[in-house]
């Protein structure tokens, strides 16, 4: 068929577009990875028919068509628009750049400082208290996840992921690799092992006997070399 059979027929007085066979199949297979007004130039449509044919077909864009599109139109209508206005050059990653960056920010800051109004938290807490409290209590509580989510992880002798402050946690120094391999080895043996939480720094290299315990005088050798202590477990 000819190009020209893509274009839909507009039909007189208040009557509704409809799409043929042709057209509804090229929809099908363009519309998730084509630009809408490509396609709205290419059939003649306007926006508002464009999204009917598509709710009508159940048409969506896709992940890599969305992805494309993005690209396609920072190449062809953002970018010529920064370099431009002399623009792209400060969105580079350069010295040149950062300093930019920095003094923009820096003059962002003493405007804000000037006039706090200007700050989106105090527009938000204005225009929208109740979007501004539920936003500030979703980022507590993902706070609050990554805490506790580092403070297991050094009661367990690992490197915390973040830089938030963990309390007394915080200050725990992490176990080494080999420190965390002979503290498993004495919980198969039947060792008692603890944590920052009962006992802090001195504990956390105690290793703990008692009638249980399948002691060995090379293993507790070993482990009192490395820093460990061995001693009776008492109530």
């Amino acid at each position: 068929m000819k190009k020209e059979d893509l274009r839909v027929v507009k039909p007189r007085g208040n009557g509704k577009i409809t799409l043929t066979e042709y057209q509804e199949a090229w929809l099908v297979k363009h519309f998730p990875n084509t630009e809408n007004s490509v396609l709205m130039e290419k059939m003649g449509l306007t926006h508002s028919t464009l999204h009917r044919f598509a709710r009508s077909l159940g048409l969506k864009k896709s992940k890599r068509g969305l992805s494309g599109i993005l690209r396609r139109t920072y190449e062809q209508q953002v970018r010529p628009k920064l370099e431009t206005n002399g623009w792209y050059d400060w969105l580079r990653h350069s010295d040149e750049a950062r300093e930019r960056r920095g003094k923009a920010r820096a003059a962002w800051s003493k405007a804000v400082k000037e006039n706090p109004d200007l700050a989106w938290a105090r527009r938000m807490k204005k225009k929208h208290p109740e979007k501004m409290a539920e936003h500030v209590k979703r980022m507590h509580a993902a706070k609050r996840a990554v805490i506790e989510e580092d403070r297991r992880r050094v009661r367990l002798g690992l490197t915390p992921k973040s830089t938030f402050s963990l309390g007394i946690l915080g200050a725990v120094k992490p176990y080494t690799r080999q420190e965390t391999s002979r503290r498993h080895l004495a919980q198969k043996r039947g060792y008692i092992v603890t944590d920052a939480r009962n006992g802090g720094q001195t504990d956390r290299y105690t290793l703990f006997w008692d009638e249980e315990t399948r002691r060995s005088e090379q293993f507790e050798r070993n482990s009192v070399k490395m820093g460990f202590k061995i001693e009776q477990w008492t109530e």
